[in-house]
């Protein structure tokens, strides 16, 4: 079986490092966490695109987008 195969990390520890950094974080911290009420859930985030002070936005989505199905039965 043929490929392209080449390396990418400099071994288990640097993927190990890299992947470290994603997987134990919380999607919406508390700290952005704004309101909690009948229209869903509003927190704050950063749009890298922009500048200055319209770099942070809020918005809001229903509970719903954010919580798996099973955890509505």
């Amino acid at each position: 079986m043929g490929g392209l195969c080449h390396a990418t990390f400099a071994g288990p520890e640097a993927v190990l490092a890299y992947l470290s950094r994603y997987t134990h974080r919380v999607a919406i911290s508390n700290q952005r966490l704004l309101a909690l009420d009948e229209r869903g859930v509003t927190f704050r985030w950063k749009d890298y695109r922009a500048k200055g002070r319209t770099r942070y936005k809020t918005m809001t989505l229903d509970v719903g987008d954010l919580a798996p199905e099973e955890w509505s039965s």
